[in-house]
């Protein structure tokens, strides 16, 4: 089984209608906006690389491997680090209690 949902949007638009709601045609999803096209599968690169650039940034762009610079990190950002012992990434930890995850 395919892993991806092609055609998701596509299925929640006919069970609306099947349910008598009357959705909008979703904008540039069939070609020519018209319903019985069969919708393209355009975006899976783009989420890749959404995915790919959004890993390495937050995982390894941030995230100190250095134990010795996880002082230094704390001291500029004024987060707490919480236990180390615990295994999560601290970048991560300290991007959460920031609020930028």
């Amino acid at each position: 089984m395919d892993t991806i949902a092609k055609n998701t949007l596509a299925k929640e638009y006919t069970r609306d209608l099947a349910k008598g709601i009357q959705p909008a045609v979703p904008v540039r999803y069939f070609p020519n906006d018209h319903p019985a096209g069969v919708p393209l599968f355009q975006w899976k690169a783009h989420a890749d690389l959404l995915f790919a650039n959004w890993l390495n940034y937050e995982v390894y762009q941030i995230t100190p491997y250095r134990l010795s610079n996880v002082e230094k990190q704390k001291a500029a950002s004024g987060a707490e680090v919480s236990d180390l012992s615990r295994g999560a990434p601290v970048g991560i930890e300290m991007a959460a209690k920031a609020g930028s995850v």
